[in-house]
């Protein structure tokens, strides 16, 4: 369907768009939200979300709204899809945007009558998706499929794409600062996640203890991100740092996604592995340093140019030194932005 037929068909009706609900994916399907608004200026846009990725689309300001579902992820359950259709039906949308390629993700569209719903082949959804489109996986990159999602069907796969973006405004920032007591003059603060979906994804924790030990004696503040299941290694990394390198450490482990925006936003620089938090951070515009061991760059990193990729061998037992990290970090934080020790 091209845009002119979208628009005699479906008029200025809603788009729903039901990403992936893991916290990189969610953010990547940003950018089919950003080629939606430009394709269809006016048309209101609202997207799926888990309690756990609802708190991101707060700084998404081409949605409309976030629909919480907390039955989105996890096995599928017939009663929970009748109930979900018959809210979505309630806010008559006239298109979705169906990302993952299983029956559970279209079945909800398809109950509450969206009268065009798009996505690939997926689990042989015929019936169920009706803009089907093929050619799935031929597309390296997972972002990349999402996006085509968006775009009319037999569209070439584009050169350049808008990245995904998380808007934090600078009011709402120095509002967290002062909740957090973080203050606007302080010293430079360096991000990092240890954690990562899967250990083969994980740089060693012992070299994350050296690169915080690293950035501690040049003058950063060191922060560790996660969720519930990095409180561990936050912990750990504290415990082998000498006394005046940990007072310089914050565990910013078990926030919720919100909090961990204006994290991302406010520090000078992040390094992270493959994980759902190096999208994030991306997406915020803090310059990143992406640690690649299974995974690859081209197939699953974000868009965002301002994220340099580095790759060790799997298990970390390649030649990338916590030294040369810090050392790649550091150069890419901007003079004028802040003054680093020496």
């Amino acid at each position: 369907m091209t845009d002119r037929q979208a628009r005699a068909s479906e008029g200025d009706g809603a788009i729903l768009v039901v990403p992936f609900q893991w916290i990189g994916d969610f953010v990547r399907a940003h950018t089919a939200v950003r080629i939606l608004t430009a394709r269809f200026p006016g048309r209101p846009i609202d997207m799926v979300a888990s309690p756990l990725c609802a708190p991101l689309t707060r700084f998404m300001p081409e949605l409309r709204a976030a629909v919480v579902e907390p039955h989105v992820r996890g096995r599928l359950s017939l009663a929970a899809a009748f109930r979900f259709a018959r809210r979505l039906r309630d806010r008559h949308y006239r298109a979705a945007i169906i990302m993952p390629g299983t029956v559970k993700a279209a079945l909800a569209p398809f109950l509450a009558g969206i009268p065009r719903r798009t996505g690939w082949r997926g689990e042989m959804r015929y019936g169920l998706v009706n803009d089907m489109r093929s050619g799935e996986f031929d597309h390296i990159h997972i972002g990349m499929r999402c996006a085509m999602l968006a775009m009319p069907p037999m569209e070439r796969e584009p050169v350049d794409l808008p990245p995904p973006r998380l808007e934090v405004s600078a009011a709402d920032l120095a509002a967290w600062r002062r909740r957090t007591g973080i203050a606007e003059d302080g010293p430079p603060i360096i991000a990092i996640a240890p954690g990562s979906n899967g250990p083969e994804r994980r740089w060693p924790l012992e070299r994350y203890v050296a690169l915080a030990a690293a950035a501690a004696a040049a003058g950063f503040e060191v922060w560790v991100m996660g969720g519930p299941s990095e409180r561990t290694m936050a912990a750990t990394i504290r415990a082998a740092l000498i006394p005046a390198a940990a007072e310089r450490l914050r565990d910013f482990t078990d926030t919720d996604l919100a909090d961990a925006v204006y994290q991302a936003a406010a520090a000078d620089v992040f390094v992270g592995n493959d994980s759902g938090l190096l999208h994030l951070a991306a997406a915020t515009g803090t310059p990143c340093v992406a640690i690649y061991l299974a995974s690859f760059h081209d197939r699953t990193g974000p868009f965002n140019a301002n994220v340099l990729p580095l790759r060790d061998e799997p298990q970390g037992h390649g030649p990338l030194s916590p030294a040369e990290v810090f050392a790649r970090a550091r150069a890419l934080i901007p003079a004028a932005t802040v003054t680093v020790p020496s």
